[in-house]
């Protein structure tokens, strides 16, 4: 016979494990041996592949909230995550709660991302809102160069981010374009070398 204190325990972890889960944990447990502020790429390298990549989609939700003034929520689930395990991920940058969720105008988080430097694709660990927001303007920069605007990578001529300098070399980054070395799709990947 169940008594009704065990059923509620039964239960509450039902929901552990299904919010774990959605966060990209096998159980509430798994996900108890990780903690949501990540501190360096060591760290997030050694979270298991799915929650890594939840991560990633929590980050594209704080970036669609940003950039379309969309409160927390609504912009996860256009990016197609829940919002509480999106939230989990993304510490004290989201407050609020239910469809009042709000995100601050920058953060310090980390973010794994890339760059091209050296006529190749540079792995870069950059801190902060600000730091991707220029790394996905260089992409874009570059996206409209091999585009056909020529003046798209000029902003970009000796600039530093993460000490990585930006390739802005017209000529390199045409020969990268014709070996088809860009990967415009998803610039919170790891490279590896």
């Amino acid at each position: 016979m169940t008594t009704k204190k065990s059923k509620h325990q039964h239960n509450r972890q039902q929901r552990r494990n299904a919010l774990a889960k959605r966060r990209g944990f096998r159980s509430y447990a798994e996900q108890r041996r990780y903690q949501p502020r990540i501190a360096n790429s060591d760290e997030l390298a050694k979270l298991p592949a799915s929650a890594q990549e939840a991560r990633r989609s929590a980050f594209d939700a704080l970036s669609l909230a940003r950039r379309e003034n969309l409160d927390f929520a609504t912009a996860a689930r256009r990016s197609g995550v829940d919002p509480l395990a999106a939230r989990w991920w993304l510490a004290d940058t989201v407050s609020g709660a239910g469809d009042t969720m709000t995100v601050t105008d920058a953060d310090r988080l980390l973010r794994s991302m890339f760059v091209y430097s050296g006529g190749q694709a540079v792995p870069v660990d950059v801190r902060g809102s600000r730091q991707a927001t220029r790394i996905a303007e260089y992409h874009r920069a570059v996206a409209a160069f091999l585009d056909g605007d020529l003046k798209a990578l000029e902003p970009f001529r000796g600039v530093t981010i993460a000490g990585v300098e930006l390739e802005a070399d017209p000529d390199v980054i045409e020969d990268m374009g014709r070996f088809g070395e860009f990967e415009f799709e998803d610039i919170y990947r790891q490279v590896t070398p």
